[in-house]
């Protein structure tokens, strides 16, 4: 299991060099769920990714966003495809925060796994159709 994050690249990267040094361990990845970017960069800068918290709020075209729901899309949909693109990729599961609420997470997260998403033209998130 690993602490949130908000930088798939991040734990990509991490992964490969524990592979390299020998670890053969599956991941699990620690995803936030849906929240607002208030809430997340809160939960962040108490655990201790300051670092991955300001690449959050850089990805943040406006600061009025901040009371908008952010959920993890982008993360999950970068892992989906590094895993396609690395079948041997330890990284095997995702586990929520759910620092926006459970019911809403589970909500979501139960979305997700119905298939009820569309994902974005750039092919880089997707967007929850009904999450109730």
């Amino acid at each position: 299991m690993t602490q949130f994050g908000f930088d798939a690249e991040a734990v990509v990267k991490w992964e490969r060099a524990t592979a390299a040094d020998g670890v053969a361990m599956p991941i699990h990845a620690g995803v936030a769920g849906p929240a607002s970017l208030r809430q997340l960069i809160k939960f962040a800068m108490m655990c201790g990714v300051g670092a991955s918290a300001r690449m959050l709020k850089n990805r943040t075209a406006a600061m009025a966003d901040l009371i908008r729901t952010q959920a993890p899309d982008d993360l999950i949909t970068y892992f989906v495809q590094e895993r396609a693109a690395n079948p041997a990729s330890r990284i095997q599961k995702l586990h929520f925060f759910a620092f926006g609420g459970v019911v809403k997470c589970a909500k979501w997260a139960n979305a997700v796994r119905a298939g009820r998403f569309e994902l974005n033209g750039k092919g880089t998130g997707f967007d929850v159709i009904k999450a109730g």
